[in-house]
């Protein structure tokens, strides 16, 4: 378990794109809780979006689920921690026909899922699918709640660097409004015939020009 934390814990301090990060995660869910399929739902109103897939069709990406109307994910939801569904459960199956390679509703299931928070509110569900009966025991919840942590972080990762994208282009388009007032002359102008004050306006003039003035207004 810990050695194949240990990369996915590394990950979260590596410069990577979204996806992949989505995707190492869910590679490392299948090679410690070996099953057909993993995804990971982001919740957004009434609706499961996915954000990453493994071992499920292409097309599953393009769904939304309305949580109303798959009461396997509300059960995922409400639940404080993992949850398994027997393959006899009577609750229909979300991924039913969309495991790749076998289209058509699948009679044996077993199924795992858990709740995933950010900041003490619900952000979606990471959920696990086997198509051989009994592939997972009691003992695998532990394990998928330590994943459904780490997906947590993972999410704050990536939530934390689109903060920071939006941020540093607001300030880049900030200096670009500055700098294009400084060049038509709509800026108000600096009187004096002091030295200070014409060392003032040389070092205005040699930082406007420059991408300093990016760091000045952070």
């Amino acid at each position: 378990m810990l050695q194949t934390l240990v990369p996915l814990v590394d990950d979260l301090s590596r410069e990577l794109p979204d996806s992949e990060r989505y995707r190492r995660l869910l590679e490392a869910v299948r090679a410690l809780l070996p099953c057909d399929a993993a995804a990971l739902l982001r919740l957004e109103g009434p609706w499961l979006v996915p954000v990453a897939v493994n071992g499920l069709s292409g097309d599953t990406m393009g769904r939304r689920f309305k949580v109303d109307e798959h009461p396997r994910f509300r059960v995922l939801l409400e639940a404080s921690g993992p949850t398994r569904f027997l393959a006899d459960s009577a609750l229909p199956d979300p991924y039913d026909g969309l495991v790749e390679g076998l289209p058509g509703l699948l009679e044996v299931h077993d199924c795992m899922g858990c709740p995933v928070h950010i900041d003490g509110k619900p952000w979606g569900v990471l959920t696990l699918d086997a198509l051989a009966r009994e592939r997972f025991s009691v003992d695998n919840l532990g394990d998928l709640q330590a994943f459904a942590s780490l997906a947590a972080a993972t999410v704050s990762v990536v939530q934390r660097i689109e903060r920071l994208a939006l941020r540093i282009e607001d300030e880049r388009q900030r200096a670009e409004s500055y700098r294009a007032l400084a060049t038509d002359g709509s800026l108000p102008v600096l009187a004096g015939q002091s030295a200070a004050h014409q060392h003032l306006l040389d070092d205005i003039a040699i930082v406007g020009n420059s991408d300093l003035i990016l760091i000045c207004l952070q």
